[in-house]
C-alpha cells in the first residue's frame, strides 16, 4: 500500500496463491466426479469437500471475517456429506432427503463453493480502493453519537417486546407470535448497525490501542459498553436469542481490531474462547426452552448431559448440532427438488426478487415470500431453518452455480472490508461492510438476503443521521446569528 496516495491496494501472499492452486485442482477433480456421474460411492466426494475446507479454512485463518465464511461453507456442506457417508442421517427432519446422492451432491458443490469464494476474495484484493477524508462529520460526530444512543435505547425495546419475556418468567419465543406487529422486521439489523455507529463515532475520540482500565474513565466509552451490554444481553440473550448476541460481538471483534490497524486474525486464545462459547451457545439452547418449569439448575444439567443419542428408526443421527443440521436440511431439500425434477431451476429469479422484497410487507403486502418456507411449498415440511447461500445456488443454477455465485458473495464481502480497512472512522466508507457485518452470521447461514437488506438498512439509518446531524448544526448557525 502506498501511503502518500489516495488510493490503496492489497497484495496476495504466497500461501494464497498456492491454497487457490489447490482448491482450483479440487474443484476440477469434483467437476469430473460429477460429469462422470461417479454417485456409486460418495467417497470421493467426501474426500475432494473435506481436503477443500482444510485448505480454505488455513489460508484464512489469518482474518477472521473470510475464515468465519469458509467455516460456514464447509460446516453446513461438509457434515452431511460425512454424515451420509458413515451410513447415518445428519438432522432429525425431513429424513427422505437425506439421500446418498444428496450426500455426494453436497460433497462436491461444497468443494466449488469453497474455491469459488476463495476466487471472489483474491478479485477483491486486485481492485484499487479509494482513501476516503479521515471524518464525515465537522465535529468530529458527537451529535450523530448520541442520536444514535437514543436510537439503540429504542431498539432494544421493540426487539425484547419481539423476543418475549425473559427465559426464567415465559418459555423461549413467548413474543414471537406478536412479530408481525411490530413496525419493521429486521430489529436486530438495525441493533447491530446502531452499535457500529457508536463503536466507530467513539473511536474517533479514543485510542483503543490504551487499556481496557484507560479507556473505562471516557463517557463515550461507557456509554458505548453499556449500550451493547444492554442489546446483547437484557434484549436478546436473555430471552433466548443465540445467533444475534454471537454476530453482535464478532462484529465488534472485527471493528475493533480494524480501528487499531490490526487484522482480526485467529490465534489460540480466540479459538479456545470460540470453543467455550459453542459449547455455552449449546447449553443455552437446551436451557431456554426448559428454564421457566421451575426446575433447578442441577437437574437441568443433568438432564442436558444424559441425553440420549439421537436415531431416526434405527439409524443414528451424525453430527447432531441442532441449527446447523437444520441449516443443511433446508439444502438438502433444494437439492432433493432441483435433482428429481419436483422445482424447475429460478435462473437468478430469488435474487431479482431482493429488490421487491426490501419494502416491509405493511406497506407491500403482495412481495415476493421468503426462501424459509420452500421446504413448506415443496413437501408440506419444515426443514427448521433458512435458506442458506448453498441451496438458494442451487435451486438458481443448479450445480454449476457453485462455481460463481459464491465468488460474486465473497467479492462483495472483501471489497466492503477492504474499502473500510483504511477507512475506519468514516463512516460512509464503512457502510457497506457494517450493513454486511450487522447480521454476518444470519446472512451467512439463513439467508443471503438479510445481508443485502442490512446494507440498504444501513443507508437509510446513515441518510436519516446526515438530515439529523444537518438540521442541528443549521439550528445552530441560526442562532449564532441572531
Amino acid at each position: 500500500m502506498n501511503s502518500r496516495s489516495s488510493f490503496y491496494t492489497i497484495g496476495i501472499s504466497l500461501k494464497e496463491s498456492i491454497g487457490l492452486v489447490l482448491l482450483a485442482f479440487n474443484s476440477i477433480f469434483a467437476v469430473f466426479l460429477y460429469v462422470l456421474d461417479t454417485e456409486i460411492s460418495i467417497g470421493p466426494a467426501v474426500a475432494v469437500a473435506a481436503a477443500s475446507c482444510v485448505i480454505s479454512l488455513y489460508i484464512n485463518k489469518g482474518n477472521f471475517v473470510f475464515f468465519y465464511r469458509a467455516l460456514i461453507i464447509s460446516w453446513v456442506g461438509l457434515i452431511p456429506a460425512l454424515a451420509l457417508y458413515q451410513g447415518g442421517y445428519f438432522a432429525l427432519r425431513m429424513p427422505y432427503v437425506q439421500t446418498d446422492h444428496v450426500g455426494w451432491i453436497f460433497g462436491l458443490i461444497t468443494a466449488l463453493s469453497l474455491f469459488s469464494s476463495q476466487v471472489g476474495l483474491v478479485l477483491a484484493k486486485k481492485i484499487r480502493y479509494r482513501r476516503y477524508p479521515v471524518y464525515d462529520f465537522k465535529d468530529g460526530g458527537r451529535i450523530t453519537f448520541y442520536a444514535c444512543c437514543v436510537l439503540l435505547v429504542i431498539v432494544g425495546l421493540l426487539i425484547a417486546e419481539r423476543r418475549g419475556q425473559m427465559l426464567w418468567f415465559a418459555s423461549y419465543a413467548s413474543g414471537e407470535q406478536d412479530k408481525q406487529k411490530m413496525p419493521v422486521q429486521n430489529l436486530q439489523a438495525i441493533a447491530g448497525i446502531l452499535v457500529a455507529f457508536l463503536f466507530l463515532l467513539s473511536a474517533r475520540f479514543l485510542n483503543y490501542k490504551r487499556t481496557l482500565i484507560n479507556l473505562m474513565r471516557n463517557r463515550l466509552f461507557l456509554t458505548t459498553a453499556l449500550l451493547v451490554l444492554y442489546i446483547a444481553f437484557w434484549s436478546q440473550l436473555f430471552r433466548g436469542a443465540r445467533m444475534d448476541p454471537v454476530g453482535l460481538f464478532i462484529m465488534l471483534f472485527v471493528l475493533y481490531k480494524t480501528v487499531r490497524g490490526e487484522e482480526p486474525a485467529l490465534n489460540i486464545r480466540y479459538f479456545l474462547l470460540g470453543i467455550l462459547g459453542v459449547i455455552f451457545l449449546q447449553i443455552w439452547g437446551f436451557l431456554r426452552i426448559r428454564l421457566s418449569t421451575g426446575m433447578d439448575i442441577s437437574e437441568l444439567f443433568e438432564m442436558f448431559l444424559s441425553k440420549d443419542s439421537k436415531t431416526i428408526g434405527s439409524v443414528p443421527v451424525l453430527y447432531f448440532q441442532g441449527t446447523f443440521n437444520n441449516i443443511s436440511v433446508g439444502v438438502a431439500g433444494v437439492i432433493n427438488a432441483v435433482d428429481n425434477d419436483l422445482v424447475d431451476l429460478w435462473y437468478g429469479k430469488s435474487y431479482l426478487d431482493f429488490i421487491a422484497r426490501i419494502p416491509p410487507k405493511i406497506i407491500y403486502p403482495n412481495r415476493p415470500e421468503s426462501l424459509a418456507w420452500f421446504s413448506q411449498w415443496i413437501y408440506n415440511d419444515s426443514s427448521g431453518g433458512g435458506m442458506n447461500e448453498m441451496g438458494e445456488v442451487y435451486l438458481n443454477f443448479g450445480f454449476w452455480g457453485s462455481l460463481f455465485i459464491p465468488g460474486i458473495i465473497s467479492f462483495i464481502i472483501a471489497a466492503s472490508y477492504f474499502r473500510m480497512r483504511y477507512n475506519p472512522l468514516n463512516l460512509q466508507a464503512c457502510l457497506p461492510f457494517v450493513g454486511i457485518m450487522a447480521v454476518y452470521t444470519r446472512g451467512l447461514l439463513y439467508q443471503t438476503f438479510d445481508a443485502f437488506k442490512s446494507y440498504i438498512t444501513a443507508l437509510i439509518i446513515f441518510g436519516c443521521l446526515v438530515v439529523l446531524y444537518n438540521l442541528v448544526i443549521s439550528i445552530r448557525s441560526f442562532r449564532y446569528k441572531f
